[in-house]
């Protein structure tokens, strides 16, 4: 199966489980199961990262509470017993996951920030969500420049160059946590057949970030690459459209993405 680049400990961690899961000859059996409802090869993958995000989470928190420094000794006990143990070969979880741990909340350190800010002001003076200007120069305001972690830095995102982009203060503060696109509230993402434009336009922030990270992320499956390299491929969300007008507007029937040859294989995801 191809995948994303990973750029941040959190990430290494995700992949790992989501390889292991995918060994399981469940998800194929899943797949099988959901083929009366339609969307059967998509609501899978679906069902399969979210688990994969869900058990990542899990894990970073449970570490997060016992040890803040990514102690493999004082993690050992989360991933010795069932289910984590047949993850765990060669103690290869407990490794990503004390690396993981011991990466959460780390502050931008000051070269970094100086890097990233010097990079917005030269060569990405928008926010990379939205588009907007970035105001440079004052300390409160919907403009104001911010350093957006790809990744968030509580799931074990790194506060490194890699992991950062320019954004507003209001799409980082809208995006919060949000750690993926099935992360959002994706069920609830349906607007009937061929939706009027004023419905599309309504669509809430973190659904429509959703829409962009699934096409931010398959960018970066086909292509094997980062996250923050994807995200600057593709560029600032644009107005909300519709896939096939023909059937149902929901997750897998929408983009706000512009055409990159329709992301290349839109359907890596």
């Amino acid at each position: 199966m191809h995948r994303s680049e990973p750029s941040t400990a959190g990430e290494e961690l995700c992949h790992y489980i989501h390889e292991k899961l995918d060994d399981n000859r469940a998800w194929r059996y899943l797949q099988s199961s959901l083929q009366p409802v339609g969307n059967s090869e998509q609501l899978a993958r679906y069902y399969r990262l979210h688990s994969s995000l869900f058990l990542t989470c899990k894990l970073i928190s449970a570490g997060r509470s016992i040890s803040t420094d990514g102690n493999m000794d004082a993690l050992f006990s989360i991933v010795q017993g069932f289910p984590w143990n047949h993850l765990n070969a060669g103690n290869k979880l407990l490794r990503l996951l004390s690396n993981a741990v011991s990466k959460s909340d780390r502050d931008i350190s000051p070269g970094v920030k100086s890097v990233v800010l010097a990079y917005a002001k030269q060569h990405h003076r928008h926010c990379y969500i939205c588009g907007i200007g970035l105001d440079f120069d004052i300390s409160v305001g919907d403009r104001k420049y911010s350093a957006e972690h790809l990744w968030p830095s509580s799931y074990g995102g790194d506060s490194q160059e890699d992991n950062l982009l320019p954004a507003c203060s209001q799409c980082n503060s809208a995006k919060g946590n949000l750690i993926n696109w099935v992360s959002s509230d994706v069920h609830a993402l349906f607007l009937g057949i061929n939706p009027e434009e004023d419905k599309l336009r309504k669509i809430q922030f973190k659904r429509r970030y959703a829409l962009y990270h699934r096409a931010g992320l398959s960018l970066a499956i086909q292509r094997q690459t980062t996250l923050k390299k994807a995200f600057l491929k593709l560029g600032p969300w644009g107005e909300t459209r519709v896939h096939d007008s023909e059937i149902t507007a929901d997750m897998f029937n929408l983009k706000t993405h512009n055409d990159i040859e329709e992301l290349e294989n839109y359907e890596a995801l």
